[in-house]
């Protein structure tokens, strides 16, 4: 077998978004199978397509899921499969690649306006819902406002204004030099919903033709067809992922190191390493209030420590947390203060627990690194470094009180992050956001401790969670693909994005 070729990107995202690092992706190399003869595909270049479109392709293609998804929610993910999925049925304004670039969707052009405050967007003249409706601004603005997308994102109904059919305007209450990154955020995406379809309708260049909880059929839209294969996506949450390879699907993703050193060793997949998408943070909650840190303690670990519990802690392909992350473009956002705690079991006189949720192995690996950290030499000191206050983190390392890394449920979790009685959590948070502000309210929602009540908006408010998240290491997804099925080319937050003729 050829040894397939190295693909190098480099990445990063500008507009209000995020660096990317450098990621080394494997090629796909074609090969030959039962296929028919697809038509001539225009060449697909750039730094973001790590495959190809292949010259045969077969009549359906097969994607695993690693969640069932609800397609009645869509566009607004729960997870990383809804993002694949909605990835390839429903259009946002704009693309970001995993370069930054913003390129059109949608939207066809665009225009800032009033020094930055007013943003004008001009939609595609031929773009059209799956039911032939032709999709007009007015209609856009409805998406938005029906699946809350524009609330969210601080766009209330004096911010959106509809200038004939196909001109949208958007104002802000902040000049922004850039076109809003924003506006590709899978949330984002255009939808309508018709009366007698379960599943919202959208632009994309694939429609839904069966559905259920374990299984979407999707097909071209009518207008788009020209030889494009079926996709099935079927969910497989709970199976090894080394049967599911062993399944013939076309695409998988996954960061189970086994199931990946598995995938490498047949000689008709190839890996591709996503880029880094996932940030694991330490928070610590029970830190006398005040967060206050010693002179000689710096917050955060150290690279190398970062690179050792990458190393040592995690099973999956890890690196130490790089920066910048979304968390650290807070300097003008307004977070909320927490209007609410929810009562939940103390910790025993004498102890002290970082806790995480049971299912996440990454989490788990983490605290209990951290734990048996905490008890040797330097305990003291790395615990002042990831936000516990002097006093605890002296008790701890000298011995007066017992630290223990605990496992919750998933429901219990949720219940003790909201209210901050352990000493602190391991939590994973995506690492890329189009919305940083939103993102942090959405953490702050979480995790009500974050942003006591009575705390003002502004500086303050940033510099307290600021204070609390300390990043530990990142991490990344890879995709095992059967050689020679599609291309793919992947988006600002890792998600790739199927290509086919």
């Amino acid at each position: 077998m050829a040894a397939p070729r190295i693909h190098t990107i480099v990445s990063h995202v500008s507009h209000g978004a995020f660096f990317i690092p450098l990621v080394t992706l494997l090629m796909m190399v074609s090969c030959g199978r039962t296929a028919r003869r697809a038509p001539s595909a225009p060449a697909i270049g750039g730094e973001c397509t790590v495959a190809q479109v292949p010259a045969a392709i077969a009549d359906t293609l097969r994607i695993a899921l690693q969640h069932a998804v609800d397609i009645s929610q869509a566009p607004v993910p729960n997870h990383y499969s809804d993002r694949l999925l909605y990835r390839q049925l429903y259009e946002t304004l704009i693309r970001v690649d995993c370069t930054g670039r913003v390129t059109p969707s949608l939207a066809q052009a665009w225009r800032r306006k009033d020094g930055g405050r007013r943003w004008s967007f001009t939609l595609r003249s031929d773009a059209r819902f799956w039911d032939g409706t032709p999709v007009t601004a007015a209609l856009v603005v409805d998406s938005w406002r029906e699946t809350g997308s524009a609330e969210l994102h601080g766009l209330n109904p004096d911010s959106l204004f509809v200038d004939g059919g196909r001109v949208l305007e958007v104002v802000f209450a902040r000049p922004l030099q850039s076109v809003p990154s924003l506006f590709a955020a899978t949330e984002m995406a255009v939808i309508r919903r018709t009366t007698g379809v379960a599943w919202p309708v959208g632009t994309g260049p694939y429609q839904i033709s069966r559905y259920d909880a374990g299984r979407v059929v999707v097909e071209p839209a009518a207008d788009r067809r020209g030889g494009k294969p079926t996709l099935e996506f079927q969910a497989v949450r709970g199976r090894d992922p080394r049967d599911v390879i062993d399944d013939r699907y076309d695409l998988v993703i996954t960061s189970d190191a086994r199931s990946l050193d598995y995938a490498a060793a047949k000689p008709d997949r190839d890996l591709v390493a996503l880029p880094w998408d996932a940030s694991y943070v330490f928070a610590a909650a029970r830190a006398g209030g005040t967060r206050e840190q010693t002179a000689d303690v710096r917050l955060g670990l150290p690279v190398e420590m970062r690179e050792e519990l990458a190393r040592d802690a995690v099973r999956i392909d890890a690196r130490a947390s790089t920066p910048p992350s979304w968390w650290d473009q807070l300097a003008d956002c307004h977070i909320k203060p927490a209007e609410h705690q929810v009562a939940s079991e103390r910790p025993q006189q004498g102890s002290a627990r970082i806790a995480f949720e049971s299912a996440d192995a990454v989490a788990r690996g983490l605290a209990e690194r951290i734990v048996a950290l905490a008890g040797a030499a330097g305990g003291r000191e790395l615990l002042q470094q990831l936000g516990v206050e002097r006093e605890l983190a002296e008790s701890v390392a000298s011995g007066m009180t017992r630290l223990q890394a605990v496992a919750l449920s998933k429901e219990d979790y949720g219940r003790e992050l909201l209210s901050g009685n352990s000493m602190a959590y391991v939590l994973p948070l995506q690492r890329l956001s189009m919305a940083p502000c939103r993102s942090a309210s959405d953490l702050v929602a979480r995790a009500s401790w974050m942003v006591p009540s009575g705390s003002t908006e502004g500086g303050a408010t940033v510099l307290q969670l600021g204070r609390v998240v300390v990043p530990l290491v990142d991490t990344r997804r890879h995709a095992v693909v059967y050689r020679g099925s599609m291309g793919l080319a992947v988006d600002w937050d890792a998600v790739p994005i199927l290509l086919v003729p």
